[in-house]
């Protein structure tokens, strides 16, 4: 009768452990969550960031403090067509124009530039690429809303190559650059899972922080990074929210009317129509940053980076 006892025990305790196995494989294929998916796919793991060092802006702070004078002066009306503060610069003291001119002393001499606060330099064969950052490398976004920007002209990175021995620059077509009647081919990859890149180029940054990416040039990949900075207000809330947030701002000016030619027209990064009014607020705090303000509905239109790709 003990023998008896003895075995049907061991006999249960198998049938036991029998059972937790097949229950924990169980969840393990079907995600934990009840959703039916294959073995295969339960091993699926997200692919390693790709190795490399990330390239640096110079920290020069030419252009912040561009920015702060900026916010003193007395608003222009003779602003031109991308902003007041683009007008200030063009009226801004030539002889702090030296990017440009360092640029071209260093590309006769066969040197390499130093990296400024919106432009990195990258040494390729018997040249350079120049790797423009427009808007700088801070792009501003709404709370819980996607923000877009495009590549090239009035975008966030601009491409140009330069080859030693004189002034010359090499545009691209397509994705290609003619180098040493060679082409070569470039291409932007996004890293951090809250940017986006689609076929024409343009960038969209869903989440706040560092955004990483990398640029390949022929044969060699260059990383960098862009810092998104989320404001704590969206598009529709009223002029009420800004203030409460981010105080009165340091200066203000009115967007200009869209002329019956025109149509519409983008003013510092954010797009209007004929029957458009509204007012940009800048704060020192953020530079470059235009918050546009509807002046019907007084509330939040959108938020705009203001261009900065000029060569001082």
């Amino acid at each position: 009768m003990r023998k008896n006892n003895m075995l049907f025990r061991i006999l249960l305790s198998v049938i036991l452990v029998f059972a937790i196995s097949c229950s924990k494989r169980s969840a393990v294929e079907s995600g934990g969550n009840g959703e039916a998916i294959t073995k295969q796919e339960a091993r699926i793991e997200l692919p390693d960031e790709p190795e490399g060092v990330e390239e640096e802006f110079a920290g020069t702070a030419m252009l912040t403090d561009m920015w702060t004078k900026y916010l003193k002066t007395p608003n222009d009306i003779n602003r031109g067509y991308l902003g007041e503060f683009e007008r200030y610069v063009e009226v801004f003291d030539l002889k702090k124009r030296i990017d440009s001119k360092a640029m071209n002393a260093a590309q006769k001499s066969g040197v390499v530039p130093q990296n400024t606060e919106r432009r990195i330099f990258i040494q390729y064969e018997n040249g350079f690429f120049a790797v423009d950052f427009p808007y700088g490398n801070k792009i501003y976004k709404l709370k819980d809303i996607s923000r877009s920007i495009g590549m090239g002209y009035l975008g966030g990175i601009k491409l140009s190559y330069h080859p030693f021995g004189g002034t010359d620059s090499v545009s691209s077509k397509g994705s290609y650059f003619n180098i040493d009647d060679k082409p070569v081919k470039f291409e932007v990859t996004p890293i951090s899972a809250g940017m986006t890149i689609n076929a024409k180029q343009h960038f969209t940054f869903s989440t706040k922080g560092k955004n990483k990416f990398y640029i390949t040039l022929g044969d060699k990949k260059f990383f960098f990074s862009f810092e998104v900075i989320e404001m704590p207000f969206t598009a529709g809330d009223s002029v009420d929210s800004v203030l409460e947030q981010l105080g009165f701002p340091a200066k203000e000016n009115m967007v200009p009317s869209v002329s019956e030619d025109e149509g519409s027209k983008n003013y510092e990064g954010i797009d209007y129509g004929r029957t458009s009014s509204a007012t940009h607020y800048y704060y020192e705090a953020y530079p470059f940053m235009a918050v546009s303000i509807n002046n019907n509905s007084h509330n939040v239109k959108g938020i705009g980076n203001i261009y900065i790709g000029y060569d001082f």
